[in-house]
C-alpha cells in the first residue's frame, strides 16, 4: 500500500469470527458491524502491529481477534464494490450471503447495493461473477464408485461436514447416485479446546453402525478435533483430542476387522504434531509434513514407501483395493505391491 500510494487497510478481524462455516451468525455479525459500522478496536496504523502483538501476549493469537478499524473512512458502504478473494468457499459462505443475499442476524446498518465479486464459485446457488469460474474435476473417487454401481457412504461431523461432500467430491455440491451421507452435529462450545473430543465418539458411532450394516462396500468418514483444536494452540487440549482421536479409529479399526472391511487411514495436512512455533509460542497453522497411509486387513500390501509417494496416490489405491479400473482422467497411481 506505501510502495503504490493507494487504497489503505480499513479493518483487521479473525477468522473465528468473519469466516465461520457452523452458522454462528453473531459471529458473522461481529463482524459485518465492524466492516459497515466501524464498531470495534479504534487502533492507528502506525500502532497496528503493537496492538497485535499485545493481543498475542494477552494470548489472543490471529484467528480470534475482534475487530480492529485501522481506517474508518474504508468502511463498507452503499453502492461499494467488494472482491472476496479467499479461495476457501466454505470460509466464505456466510460473510459473502450477508453482504450479497441476506442476513440472519439483526443490525443497525446494512451496506446496500453492494456489487460483489469473488475468487471462485463459493456456492453454485450465489449470483456472483468469479474470477476463477471453477474447472471440471472429472472421475473422482465418489463419481468413479458410483459409475461402478459401488454404493458410499460419508460422514463427518458439522465442522468438517464440507470436507468428506463438496471437498471430497471434487467441488461439486453433486450426491452422486448410491451415495449416502450423514452430518453429526458439533458441539457448540465458543472455542473447541473448551470440548477437545468434539463429536469424535458420535462420527465413530455412526461409522460401526454402518460397518456392521454392510451395506455400502465403501465407507467414509473425517474426524475434526485434531485439526480444529489443533488451530487453538492449546496443548493439553490438543493431546486430548488426537487421544480421542485415536480411541474412535480404534472402534472403527475393530468393526472392520469383525466385517471384513479393509481399514485405511491418511490425512491430507499436518497440524497438531506441531503446536509450538520456531520462537516458542503457539503454532496454530497446517503443516506441510509428510501425512501417514495406513492399511490393515486383506491380502494386499503396499510398495515400499518412497519419496514420490503423495496423496493422489490414495484414490487409485482405493479403486484397485475394489477392483475398479483407474480412470485416465484421474491423476496419481495405485501404491499397492
Amino acid at each position: 500500500i506505501e510502495e503504490l500510494g493507494f487504497g489503505s487497510l480499513a479493518t483487521v478481524t479473525g477468522r473465528y469470527y468473519a469466516m465461520d462455516r457452523d452458522s454462528r451468525h453473531e459471529r458473522i455479525k461481529l463482524a459485518y458491524d465492524g466492516l459497515v459500522q466501524g464498531k470495534g478496536d479504534k487502533v492507528a496504523p502506525a500502532d497496528l502491529i503493537s496492538f497485535v502483538e499485545g493481543q498475542y501476549a494477552a494470548g489472543v493469537t490471529d484467528e480470534f481477534l475482534k475487530p480492529i478499524i485501522v481506517d474508518e473512512e474504508g468502511m463498507v458502504g452503499d453502492g461499494d464494490t467488494l472482491l472476496f478473494f479467499d479461495f476457501r468457499a466454505d470460509r466464505m459462505r456466510q460473510i459473502n450471503e450477508a453482504f450479497g443475499i441476506q442476513r440472519h442476524f439483526e443490525t443497525e446498518v446494512v451496506a446496500r447495493d453492494i456489487a460483489i465479486t469473488t475468487m471462485t464459485c463459493y456456492k453454485a446457488e450465489f449470483p456472483f461473477p468469479n474470477l476463477f469460474p471453477p474447472g471440471s474435476n472429472e472421475d473422482t473417487l465418489a463419481e468413479c464408485l458410483s459409475k461402478n454401481n459401488l454404493t458410499q457412504y460419508h460422514c463427518a461431523e458439522t465442522e468438517k461436514y464440507a470436507h468428506v461432500t463438496f471437498f471430497f467430491n471434487g467441488g461439486l455440491e453433486k450426491q452422486w447416485e448410491g451415495e449416502e451421507r450423514e452430518m453429526v452435529p458439533s458441539p457448540k462450545v465458543p472455542t473447541y479446546d473448551l470440548q477437545p473430543t468434539m463429536n469424535a465418539a458420535g462420527v465413530a458411532e455412526a461409522m460401526v453402525r454402518q460397518i456392521k450394516l454392510g451395506k455400502h462396500p465403501f465407507v467414509m468418514c473425517n474426524f475434526a478435533p485434531p485439526d480444529m483444536v489443533g488451530h487453538t494452540g492449546k496443548y493439553e487440549p490438543t493431546v486430548q483430542a488426537c487421544t480421542e482421536t485415536d480411541r474412535c479409529i480404534g472402534e472403527i479399526l475393530a468393526a472392520c476387522r469383525e466385517f471384513g472391511y479393509v481399514f485405511l487411514v491418511t490425512a491430507d495436512h499436518g497440524n497438531a504434531e506441531k503446536m509450538l512455533s520456531e520462537t516458542g509460542g503457539p503454532h496454530t497453522a497446517h503443516t506441510c509434513n509428510r501425512v501417514p497411509f495406513y492399511m490393515d486387513g486383506g491380502s494386499a500390501s503396499f510398495l515400499p514407501e518412497e519419496p514420490a509417494m503423495a496423496i493422489c496416490d490414495v484414490a487409485p489405491t482405493v479403486l484397485k483395493l475394489m477392483g475398479v479400473e483407474q480412470p485416465s482422467a484421474m491423476g496419481g497411481r495405485s501404491i499397492l505391491a
